[in-house]
């Protein structure tokens, strides 16, 4: 994730079923391409949705 703007919306809630987590205030989520499940502890993706434009 080098050089990409990112936000961090905190630890993953579980390994099962849907999650919701809150997008802080004053954020334009319509200036993002995308959404990763990113994993610091082992640098990696779970996952991605990219939004249509």
């Amino acid at each position: 994730m080098k050089n990409h703007q990112y936000i961090e919306l905190g630890k993953l809630k579980g390994n099962k079923g849907d999650q919701n987590y809150e997008i802080p205030e004053g954020i334009d989520v319509s200036t993002y391409g995308s959404v990763s499940v990113w994993c610091k502890r082992f640098n990696e993706n779970f996952g991605a949705v990219y939004f249509k434009k």
